[in-house]
């Protein structure tokens, strides 16, 4: 006989005596005898008893329904529904629609007809793995699986559906996911001081396979290598800023490898920052005992360029009695006394352009540019051996010949001594572009008509 059958029996002995005492030992013997007592389902009907959450009826009372819930249902001959685990999901039950009162699928039985409500949320904040269905089966007595239930789950509404004409007793749920897609972004580029970004031409493969485009769509479940070929001979790898992945980063001096990729989110960076190397030009070797780079002796000197340097790279300079070093982009870092003369260190920073080194006797001086600002007019100042245009704050020897230029905006004019044909232009020493900067303002005339220039203008400009 079913235990089913029992605890109606057991209730009719109680009610056909009428010694409550006597009544309750009859049916204490009587869960005793059939094992009903030691069922994990009796026990959780009777804490619920003890707890008086049990209606007149022995019905579990579930706030906002409208009708309570059998609580003797789970050893009746109702529908016991199973739930397998999902250690990437997180499953909820629901009675209702409104997903109010969510219930413990071990403390409910089902009729035929009724209907489970779902909500099936990712854990463990992956965005890539999603749910995706419920599969239901249709369980034996003895837990062998005699079917897939195809027709009761609906995706759209996440429900479970039980038919009508369901005849058996155990229903096995199982809660599915999938991985989705990951868009993977493929990108190189360098950038200068200020934050400016420039792409850089190059070559990514992924998984052996050469892509061409800035992108790559990925399977979420699987790991997988992607690498970088770019010209080592311009560029080097110094620090990447990519996000959305795990990875072991290899690199070489042409190549960035990210092996054994972990894609955790729905769009990864693999945003990859090359550096420019950079030359370091020495205008002069007069006055220098020696040169090292990181700590090795500099020997081609031929052409006074150091090559090749990369951010955080040390230039150390021993310089004799009497002559100084600075760096015309930056300040050196360190200088000490040494024998018979002294030792600068320049520590190379982040930098996309080449940087250059002055030399110069200590009673030359070596200054810090600051231009000339005119309303109406731009004014530019360039070393004349190299071309280069100074920027304020820049360093240089006093004695380095310069070209100052000034030129109008378009619809101006411009005049005083030293003028020709609209434009002034004319070389010295820096030493006397900044002895006669004031003389420069109060000499340069602008307006928007044309100004005539006289004869002792053309004639001894400034007698510089």
């Amino acid at each position: 006989m079913k235990k089913s059958m029992i605890i109606p029996a057991l209730i009719m002995i109680t009610l056909m005596t009428g010694c409550s005492s006597f009544n309750d030992w009859i049916l204490n013997k009587g869960l005793e005898k059939s094992g009903i007592s030691e069922s994990e389902d009796y026990k959780t009907y009777q804490s619920h008893l003890d707890n008086n959450e049990l209606d007149e009826n022995g019905r579990y009372i579930v706030s906002g329904m409208d009708e309570a819930v059998p609580a003797l249902a789970s050893i009746s001959s109702e529908i016991q529904l199973s739930s397998a685990q999902n250690n990437k999901l997180s499953v909820h039950f629901y009675a209702d629609s409104s997903k109010a009162n969510e219930i413990d699928l071990n403390c409910f039985r089902f009729q035929p007809g009724e209907t489970i409500y779902v909500q099936a949320d990712t854990v463990n904040d992956s965005t890539l793995y999603k749910f995706s269905r419920m599969r239901v089966w249709d369980i034996d007595a003895d837990g062998q699986i005699l079917r897939e239930m195809s027709d009761v789950w609906d995706g759209i509404l996440s429900v479970i559906h039980i038919p009508e004409d369901y005849t058996g007793e155990h229903m096995a749920i199982e809660p599915l996911g999938e991985y989705v897609m990951s868009s993977a972004v493929l990108e190189t580029y360098t950038s200068d001081t200020d934050g400016n970004i420039q792409p850089i031409s190059s070559a990514w493969t992924v998984d052996g396979v050469r892509y061409t485009s800035l992108t790559a769509d990925l399977d979420a479940s699987k790991k997988h290598n992607i690498s970088l070929q770019y010209d080592g001979t311009l560029y080097y790898y110094n620090a990447d800023n990519s996000s959305g992945f795990d990875a072991e980063i290899n690199r070489s001096d042409d190549t960035v490898e990210f092996k054994n990729v972990v894609l955790n989110e729905d769009e990864c960076k693999f945003s990859v920052e090359l550096r420019k190397f950079i030359s370091c030009e020495i205008d002069s070797l007069k006055g220098i005992s020696s040169v090292k780079v990181n700590g090795e002796e500099w020997k081609d000197k031929k052409d006074k360029k150091i090559t090749r340097l990369k951010e955080n790279d040390e230039i150390t300079i021993d310089l004799q009695k009497n002559y100084i070093a600075e760096c015309m982009q930056f300040d050196y870092q360190n200088s000490e006394p040494i024998a018979n003369g002294n030792r600068v260190t320049f520590v190379i920073p982040k930098l996309n352009n080449d940087i250059k080194i002055i030399i110069a006797k200590e009673s030359d001086g070596i200054c810090t540019h600051t231009g000339i600002a005119f309303e109406n007019a731009e004014m530019t100042v360039t070393v004349v051996d190299t071309g280069y245009v100074l920027k304020d704050g820049d360093k240089i020897s006093g004695s380095t010949k310069v070209t100052v230029t000034i030129c109008p905006n378009e619809g101006y004019y411009i005049g005083g001594s030293g003028v020709s044909d609209n434009i002034y232009k004319k070389e010295m020493k820096y030493s006397d572009y900044l002895k006669n900067r004031d003389k420069l303002i109060e000499n340069i005339e602008i307006s928007d008509k044309p100004i005539e220039q006289s004869f002792w203008d053309n004639l001894n400009p400034f007698n510089w």
